[in-house]
């Protein structure tokens, strides 16, 4: 069809097919202490480093470290992200090199527990995020429960 929105509609395909959505890595292990936030971190920061922009999660919820190894206090986590309902946008902080984190919160006083309903909000929000990262960085909780979904 040769009309008046042809050009307009050709621009708007050439730049959705120049998008990309995120990566996703997930940081895993069955034992605790061996290193998994730190990994996450380092190699967070070096894909920074490298001019790709990082989103990581701590979802060791309840006791999530990685602000603490940024050095910062997170003004938000991801579990007032589930438990408050404080929206994604305010829960993302801001860490070194340009990357961005979710602090996973630690020493909370209720009991905190994964479900499907929660893990859909989520990725919900997410939905917002796939095309403004290079990549998803996910430090996963040690242990294996029905929290990993």
């Amino acid at each position: 069809m040769n009309d008046q929105a042809r050009k307009l509609r050709q621009r708007v395909k050439e730049q959705q097919e120049d998008r990309k959505l995120a990566h996703t890595i997930a940081i895993i292990s069955g034992k605790g202490g061996v290193g998994k936030s730190n990994i996450a971190l380092n190699f967070s920061i070096n894909l920074s480093q490298h001019k790709k922009k990082v989103l990581l999660f701590d979802l060791d919820i309840g006791m999530g470290n990685i602000d603490i190894l940024v050095g910062n206090q997170a003004g938000y986590t991801i579990a007032d992200f589930f438990i408050k309902n404080i929206p994604l946008d305010q829960v993302i902080q801001h860490g070194p090199e340009g990357l961005h984190y979710i602090a996973g919160g630690s020493g909370l006083e209720e009991s905190f527990h994964l479900n499907e309903a929660r893990v859909n909000h989520l990725l919900e929000q997410m939905q917002d995020y796939l095309y403004e990262y290079d990549y998803f960085i996910f430090d996963i909780g040690a242990g294996i429960s029905e929290d990993l979904v």
